[in-house]
């Protein structure tokens, strides 16, 4: 029931606000724009590719740039300017970065899982003033985990790792539990690794090799 309504509210929110892909790349000096810094963690062009492996069944898989990066820079009539951009990809892990800009330049990252569900992964804040990162609303709770210096995986040694965790909470006794997300980025690569929690069962993709361009 909530997918369901996540997904009317997407809808009603896509068609009132005029989200079009046609648009020129955004003007900086707008309301609420994606700051360059951020961009640089979180935007990429055609011919950028990740392979992931699923560290439970041991399979790698290539997620590919498919088309974008679109822009968008109005929302609703007489709401504030907001940037957007966002691009689509192909694979097992996810399938769309949504970059937006938001009040006092915390932009804001969400990415669309293969099964649809789109959450949120990473905020300029997190970058821009850790101390200020976390936040929470009704449905869940977004907040740094930490920050590394350097971190190994897969045998690649990546440096400047932001660690993030979503919690998607219970808004009534009788819903189920709703899983919760790990996210590593890093700059001018992206998402390097994703744990999915849920119950006792846990997934993980990491970043095997990669191909970035921006």
């Amino acid at each position: 029931m909530k997918k369901l309504f996540l997904f009317a509210l997407l809808a009603v929110l896509l068609t009132t606000c005029s989200k079009s892909p046609f648009q020129q790349p955004f003007t900086p000096g707008a309301a609420y724009n994606i700051p360059a810094e951020f961009k640089a963690w979180t935007i990429f062009n055609p011919g950028s590719w990740w392979v992931y492996k699923n560290e439970k069944t041991n399979v790698s898989d290539t997620t590919k740039f498919t088309h974008g990066p679109f822009y968008n820079k109005e929302l609703c009539g007489n709401c504030p300017v907001i940037e957007y951009m966002w691009f689509y990809l192909k694979g097992p892990v996810v399938i769309m970065y949504d970059v937006q800009g938001g009040k006092n330049e915390n932009a804001s990252l969400n990415i669309m899982r293969d099964d649809g569900s789109e959450i949120l992964a990473f905020t300029n804040m997190t970058i821009a003033d850790p101390s200020q990162s976390d936040s929470s609303e009704y449905s869940f709770k977004y907040q740094l985990v930490e920050h590394l210096d350097s971190w190994t995986r897969n045998g690649k040694t990546f440096s400047n790792i932001y660690h993030t965790k979503l919690t998607l909470l219970r808004t009534s006794y009788e819903e189920p539990s709703y899983p919760g997300y790990d996210f590593y980025f890093a700059r001018g690569i992206g998402l390097i690794l994703l744990k999915k929690n849920y119950s006792s069962t846990d997934t993980t993709w990491s970043l095997m090799n990669w191909h970035t361009l921006q």
